[in-house]
């Protein structure tokens, strides 16, 4: 078993947060902003997690070159060499990639564990336990090592690992993983009591980790070890910058977890929640008598259910007559959404008679899009997808479009602050949907 003085920390920060949007924009995401009115913004809780754990000189920052003044602002203790800024976004294979060859250098007995810096952990003590226990396994185990926590509910928005045979207390190899299932499955996942969250927290040594990004990943990194075996971490850096772009966008669910015969799980009891997502943090947080949730607000509700909230400093909202939606304000942005997403009810709720209605997370082939003209397409917001509008799309397309491109350039343009008018990511749906794209190009 290897002692402590060998464990490392990679922090995953360089998302870009689109799914809570307006309160987390491209140019600065939800892993920078305190959400949550604790004092401290997502990135500076996980910091502070992980340096009781383990010791801070062994914390390492991953993000991108667009955040990278964000980081030093937040983590004035961690020097420049131990954040990595990729010059592109690729994903968590090539990211955790470079910090395996980076911490390989330092310690070429180390064992790494990969931490997101968006997520909610609700018992420390607990999460430091089972951190260590994980640790302690792969350094005396060449194995990829994820860790599971028990579902709490039938989440579509989540991945879910199956667990196979046992390999010590607690530990188990994968026998299965499935990502984001449809809540009917979820339901069937959680009932079998063989599935657990994947939680994004991924270990391993630094050996078997090599071996691993060498068989799914092009030889970037050891084409610079043929060049210079000795190269300092900004020698590294400025080669990274170069040769960066040949990395697939490939995550590690999705190499590794997926694909490799040395998988295992843990069975994790220190309470977590992925915040990347409204319905996330609607399912996470404390609830009023009311179903509503409010984020660090004021507010006066009344007759309103299933809500969330979330407001700045000195802004009061009244809230009244809403059901399910989603009241977020940030900047010179006001979004009123309305998410029947947000609670799964059935006919007996507090006696109400309500309709059960279930939410299937659309997949990349199945969402709904429409296509018009030779000059380009675009995929139809779902404001535009119903009633008179989608009328009106299917019988004149061009003056559809030359609405939408009206309403973007008109109003869009001065107030979203991380795009342009003819082509900027929205949600297509704020809990689970992929991004919709508005373009005038072709091809695009």
């Amino acid at each position: 078993m290897t002692s402590v003085d060998h464990n490392y920390c990679l922090i995953l920060a360089g998302g870009k947060g689109r799914r809570l949007w307006p309160c987390s924009r491209e140019m600065h995401p939800k892993q920078f902003i305190d959400f949550f009115g604790t004092g401290r913004t997502q990135l500076q809780q996980t910091y502070d997690r992980m340096a009781k754990i383990l010791d801070p000189e062994h914390i390492f920052v991953n993000t991108n070159i667009d955040y990278l003044d964000l980081v030093t602002q937040q983590l004035p203790n961690v020097p420049r060499e131990r954040i990595m800024a990729e010059p592109i976004h690729r994903n968590t294979a090539p990211s955790i990639a470079w910090a395996n060859h980076r911490i390989s250098q330092l310690d070429p007995d180390a064992c790494m564990i990969a931490v997101p810096s968006d997520q909610l952990v609700f018992n420390e003590d607990a999460f430091r336990r089972n951190v260590l226990e994980g640790l302690a396994f792969v350094a005396a185990n060449d194995s990829f090592l994820t860790m599971g926590v028990k579902p709490t509910r039938p989440e579509p928005g989540y991945g879910y690992i199956q667990m196979g045979e046992p390999q010590q207390q607690d530990v188990y190899k994968v026998k299965a993983f499935t990502e984001k299932p449809d809540r009917e499955f979820a339901q069937m996942f959680m009932d079998s009591g063989e599935f657990y969250w994947n939680t994004g927290l991924f270990l391993s040594n630094v050996h078997h980790l090599r071996k691993e990004f060498s068989r799914i990943l092009p030889p970037v990194l050891r084409n610079l070890d043929e060049l210079n075996d000795h190269a300092t971490a900004k020698e590294e850096e400025d080669y990274m910058m170069e040769h960066f772009t040949a990395y697939p966008n490939l995550s590690v669910d999705m190499g590794i977890l997926e694909k490799s015969d040395h998988v295992s799980v843990m069975r994790c009891d220190f309470g977590w929640a992925d915040v990347g997502t409204w319905h996330g943090i609607y399912e996470a947080l404390p609830k009023t008598d009311e179903d509503n949730v409010v984020i660090d607000s004021e507010v006066m509700i009344e007759n309103s259910h299933g809500n969330i909230i979330k407001l700045p400093k000195g802004h009061l909202g009244v809230i009244n007559g809403l059901e399910d939606f989603i009241v977020a304000e940030k900047g010179n942005v006001l979004l009123v959404g309305t998410g029947t997403q947000i609670r799964q009810r059935d006919t007996t709720e507090k006696g109400r008679g309500l309709r059960v209605r279930h939410h299937h997370r659309p997949n990349k082939t199945s969402r709904p899009c429409q296509k018009f003209g030779r000059g380009g397409s675009f995929f139809v917001p779902p404001l535009f997808q119903d009633g008179f509008h989608k009328n009106l799309a299917k019988r004149n397309p061009l003056f559809f479009y030359i609405v939408m491109v009206v309403i973007y350039r008109t109003h869009l343009k001065k107030i979203l602050a991380d795009g342009s008018a003819l082509r900027h990511t929205v949600r297509k749906d704020f809990f689970y949907g992929d991004p919709i794209v508005l373009t005038s190009r072709p091809g695009e």
